[in-house]
């Protein structure tokens, strides 16, 4: 599909391997990027595992981006920008749940990777504008899209 989409004229691709063993995640990531440069295309890559906001994925430590790994995976990939986990979860959170956002592993990889940044929305006062400020240059917000669908969507009675 990432080919296709190339090949199609897309300007920007993502490929997340996140859940991927690491080096799996290297050797398809560079692919990617072999052939999106190839035709003029960049990439977006993700190292570190975002997860699911409803399994309390971004309480997981261990999936968070390691600094020292983000610099081996941009440099034996070739990737544009690296989409990083800091302790955001894909999709909506349980009501009540505030995710804790590491600022100083933010810093860290922008200190160390010094290219474009990408992370989930999260649902904290201040959170995006103190993480565009500590150095995320796009946040997704695909769940904040979708809800504001569904909520602007008449449903009839009785549809689920």
């Amino acid at each position: 599909m990432i080919a296709d989409c190339i090949n199609a004229g897309f300007t920007n691709v993502m490929f997340d391997g996140s859940s991927l063993p690491y080096e799996e995640n290297v050797k398809r990531t560079a692919i990617v990027s072999a052939l999106a440069h190839g035709m003029g295309c960049s990439v977006e890559g993700e190292l570190g595992h975002v997860g699911q906001a409803a399994d309390a994925d971004d309480d997981n430590l261990d999936l968070y981006t390691d600094p020292d790994q983000a610099m081996d995976f941009v440099t034996r990939t070739g990737v544009d920008a690296l989409a990083v986990a800091i302790g955001t979860a894909h999709g909506a959170y349980p009501k009540g749940k505030i995710p804790k956002l590491d600022f100083e592993r933010l810093r860290l990889l922008k200190e160390t990777l010094k290219m474009p940044l990408v992370r989930t929305a999260v649902p904290v006062p201040g959170g995006n504008s103190k993480g565009v400020a500590g150095g995320i240059n796009k946040i997704n917000v695909c769940t904040d899209a979708w809800q504001a669908a569904k909520d602007a969507t008449y449903m009839p009675s009785g549809c689920p």
